[in-house]
């Protein structure tokens, strides 16, 4: 029996953490003791990301309210991620609630027409090191 899990990255799908717990099952985890998202921290790559400026990411234009609430929000993904600087984002997103909360939590979704209607890239390689 495994104690062990494998939370990921809220902004990047990538592993974060390791979970000991003994309550853990193994068969709660059926992909190699991946617990999957567990809160909406930040991994520390994701973190450096933040501070040179907000995480895009893009989203079906069909995206519900629903999918937006909650304590992690879950709409659907479609590939879309990218880190632009916040001088960007200010000059493209007008003033109001969606342009504070990106400002705040350092992360924002857009829906497909607007990231295509941006130019913003799809499926491109990050390189983080500086």
């Amino acid at each position: 029996m495994s104690f062990v899990g494998l939370t990921t990255c809220y902004f990047c799908g990538k592993g974060k953490d390791v979970l000991i717990d003994k309550r853990l099952r193994e068969s709660r985890f059926p992909d190699h003791g991946k617990v999957g998202v567990v809160d909406m921290s930040p991994c520390q790559e994701c973190e450096a990301f933040m501070k040179q400026g907000i995480i895009l990411m893009s989203i079906r234009n069909e995206t519900t309210q629903e999918e937006m609430q909650g304590p992690i929000p879950n709409p659907h993904r479609t590939g879309g991620w990218v880190v632009v600087k916040e001088e960007a984002v200010k000059s493209a997103i007008e003033d109001g609630p969606m342009l504070d909360f990106m400002i705040k939590h350092r992360f924002g979704f857009i829906a497909d027409e607007a990231w295509d209607l941006f130019g913003l890239p799809r499926n491109v390689e990050i390189d983080n090191r500086k």
